[in-house]
Order: structure tokens, then sequence, then C-alpha cells
């Protein structure tokens, strides 16, 4: 608000003014000053607009005086514990983040305000809004521009890709749309189109090329041009990994894909073996012990062996 007094009770020096009839925004000394009792900064201000139209305070400047004046404070113990209680509540992330909004797209200094002002009918996207005649007459700033620019700020800020995520698959449809339209274009219209050939007469000036055919007549000359939509389709199926190779239904693709999932297979089956292997080893070890065991029992019962060693002994 430029040079001002600090007195809230004071007339203000330097004031932001709002035309309504040429919707311009300037900042000057008031014209005029009328006394508002009724208001917590007890003054209205008027100031003369280029156009000669008497512009009022904007409305924005009277919130911010209004906030002010009522901004006091506790004064009582138990009302300064309740504001402290109530702080020591808000400082949570999502609090943080709404008043973070909230900051940026309302106030003097939002950084909206440098990206999207109201100007109704102006943009692409007015047409058929249904805030056009409503919220944005009256408002600072594009309500859906700046919501969009605060969600993107903030998703950034956050690395939080869900709040722009809604935006995306919008576009994504968009742009599906778009391809579909260019497809049934070329549909209709053909791959190719003819065009004219010319050339400049140093005499005539602008001509076009004409020949006799085999019957006398006198034709054009045409020569055949790929339709340039198909350059502008080419471009949007490779950005968006819609080609047949992007998608794996191509012949080759489908070769590597079944390749890979041989080997795949083919160690699988190796795996299996390999372990049938170890159970029959297992098995066979297992078995081995016990024909082991057996033989030493029978040699130690063979009576000849027994003989044998008690003559020995």
């Amino acid at each position: 608000m430029g040079d001002n007094c600090t007195d809230i009770n004071e007339p203000l020096l330097d004031v932001n003014f709002y035309c309504k009839r040429c919707r311009s925004k300037f900042a000057s000394e008031p014209d005029r000053i009328v006394d508002a009792p009724d208001r917590h900064h007890p003054y209205l201000y008027y100031a003369t607009c280029k156009c000669g139209y008497e512009a009022e305070q904007a409305h924005w400047e009277k919130g911010l005086m209004a906030a002010y004046g009522k901004g006091t404070g506790p004064k009582t113990a138990q009302g300064k514990a309740t504001v402290a209680a109530n702080l020591e509540k808000a400082h949570t992330p999502e609090i943080h983040a709404r008043t973070r909004f909230n900051g940026l797209k309302t106030g003097l200094h939002a950084n909206v305000l440098n990206y999207f002002p109201a100007r109704p009918g102006q943009y692409p996207m007015c047409e058929g809004c249904e805030l056009r005649e409503s919220i944005c007459a009256t408002n600072t700033i594009c309500a859906k521009e700046a919501d969009r620019h605060m969600r993107y700020r903030l998703a950034f800020e956050n690395k939080d890709y869900s709040m722009i995520m809604e935006d995306h698959a919008a576009l994504h449809a968009n742009i599906q749309a778009i391809i579909n339209n260019i497809i049934m274009k070329l549909i209709h219209t053909g791959v190719e189109i003819h065009q004219p050939v010319w050339y400049v007469d140093k005499e005539n000036g602008f001509q076009l090329a004409e020949y006799t055919d085999s019957l006398g007549e006198q034709k054009f000359l045409t020569e055949v041009k790929a339709h340039p939509l198909l350059k502008v389709l080419t471009e949007f199926i490779g950005k968006t990994s819609l080609s047949l190779a992007d998608l794996g239904m191509t012949p080759r693709v489908q070769d590597q894909e079944s390749n890979i999932k041989g080997h795949l297979d083919a160690d699988a089956a190796r795996g299996d073996s390999l372990l049938s292997y170890q159970e029959r080893q297992a098995t066979a070890l297992e078995g081995l012990a016990l024909m082991i065991e057996n033989s030493r029992n029978r040699v130690n019962s063979d009576p000849i062996l027994i003989e044998h060693a008690q003559d020995d002994s």
C-alpha cells in the first residue's frame, strides 16, 4: 500500500484502486476520502481512473484493511492460552499445505496475479466457463487457472504426483481424441493431396502449369504429396508410446518374447531335473549305508571266519 501511515485510524496516503468500467488497476493518492465510522478502517477512498470513471478502493485491499483492523489479538490470559493451543494444533502437513495454497492464491503478493489476472472472455478456456460472468467479473484472478497453477506448484514442492494425476488423465484423453479425429480425417480424405504446379512468369506473373492431353483438352498439372496430417499423427503416436513396437504387437517383439520365455522354461526344466537327481542321489546314499551295515552283520556272523579267528588267538 505504498508510503502509508501506521495508525489504522488515520487516512492512507497511497491506495490501490480498481475501475469497474475499464477493469484497470492502479495505485495513487486518493482524490476523495469519505468517512465510514462503521468500518474497522473508518474511511472509503475514491480516485479518478484514466477512463474518467471514479474508481473505488480495490476490494482485496479493503479486505486486508478490515483484517488488520480486526486483528488485535487476545487480551486476557485465557484468550492467549486458547490461541497458543490452537497454534499447536495447526502445525500439521495438511494445514501447512492449505495455508501455503491460500497464501499464494490470494493477498497482495499472490504469485498467480502475475500469471492469470482476471480477464473474462479473453482466455481460450473462458468459452462456456460457468465462472465467467459470476466470479471472474469481480475477482482479481482467473479462479480455475489459479487453482491449476497452485496444484501443480504444490505437487512439485511436495513431490506428490497424485495432486495432478486428474489433469494428466484428462490431457491424455484429449490427445487420444485428437489422434482419433486425425485418423478419421485421413480415412475420409485419403493419405495424399494433389497440389497444382505453379511458376512465375516475368511478363504474366504467377501462372499455373497447364498441359494438353491426348484429347486436346487443357488440364492443370498437379503433383501428389503426402497428407500433412500423417506427420502429425506419427509424432503423436511416437511421443505417446502407441506404436506397435511399444505395445508389443510386432512379429519381432513377439519372437523375442517367445525366445526369452523359452529360455526361462528351459532353465525351469533344468532346475526340476537337478532337483530330481539330488533326490535320487540322497535315496541311493541312504540305501548304500543300509547295504554296508548288512554286509558287516553277515561278516560278523560267518562261522568259518569266527573259527579262523579263534584258531589265530
